[in-house]
């Protein structure tokens, strides 16, 4: 990766743009593993992955998908369109996400939806009723945390701080 930093420091090489395609492709992958992975092999987490942590890792999913796209011999027109389109997608799942996150309630009730066997999901669903004071629905999320982990530390203090 440093080599080929140094060659986009430098400008550009006596190489074609087509010769350059491959080393963006691979630099793009490498890019995507190591910000993806990498720190999960040195810092422990919880959860697999988050989407904020994917970020940074995507640029270069998007780098290695712009070299292989900037290969394909499409009319302008095409491309215009193509690129319009994904844009429009990005726009309608970035929508759809924002909605997901309106609320504190809507945001765990969807993670409990998508990820149903998170014990910490079901917890902090469980938060989330215990502030709005339905305290039968905290518990019953709490009961479904510790269902799941009976080690979960955090739903057990939850449900002691809730119970009758």
């Amino acid at each position: 990766m440093l080599v080929f930093a140094a060659r986009v420091a430098r400008g550009r090489s006596a190489r074609s743009e087509a010769d350059e395609a491959p080393d963006l492709v691979a630099f793009g992958l490498a890019w995507f593993l190591l910000h993806a992975f990498v720190p999960y092999a040195l810092v422990s987490r919880l959860d697999v992955i988050n989407e904020r942590h994917a970020y940074v890792a995507n640029v270069g999913l998007f780098l290695a998908a712009g070299a292989l796209a900037a290969r394909v011999r499409v009319s302008e027109r095409v491309r215009g369109a193509s690129t319009a389109l994904g844009c429009a997608l990005l726009v309608a799942l970035t929508v759809r996400r924002n909605l997901e996150y309106r609320s504190p309630l809507a945001l765990w009730e969807n993670t409990v939806r998508e990820a149903p066997r998170n014990p910490r999901a079901w917890n902090d669903l469980g938060v989330v009723h215990e502030l709005l004071r339905d305290l039968d629905a905290a518990r019953a999320h709490y009961l479904r945390a510790v269902a799941l982990d009976a080690r979960f530390a955090p739903a057990h203090q939850n449900l002691a701080r809730t119970a009758r």
